[in-house]
């Protein structure tokens, strides 16, 4: 089973790089010598945003629960973390289970 795998990644790699090289020709690195500044001023720019969007991601669920501890109380942040790990239950689930066959949720709710 691992040798088939194998197998298959291997000739899908040679068969994607066989067609870009016929597409677009052969790997210069000519390009990347006259043109560092901007490449690396454009992939700067791409990757500051999502390490950016990363740090919101990482930090809003402490930064929730800190504040509705705050505001509201540490019983209901239970509630809160529960709601999450039920949340994360549906949507593991609604990702590994086929189309048709489990519960999942989404735009339309229940299905």
């Amino acid at each position: 089973m691992i040798f088939t795998i194998l197998l298959s990644a291997i000739a899908w790699f040679f068969l994607a790089l066989y067609y870009s090289l016929r597409h677009w020709g052969t790997f210069e690195i000519g390009g990347i010598t006259q043109h560092y500044k901007r490449i690396a001023r454009k992939q700067a720019g791409y990757g500051s945003k999502i390490w950016l969007s990363e740090m919101v991601a990482f930090f809003i669920e402490p930064l929730t629960k800190i504040l509705i501890s705050h505001f509201i109380g540490i019983r209901e942040v239970g509630f809160f973390d529960i709601a999450l790990k039920v949340k994360a239950q549906f949507q593991w689930h609604s990702a590994t289970s086929k189309p048709g066959l489990g519960v999942g949720i989404g735009a339309a709710g229940f299905w």
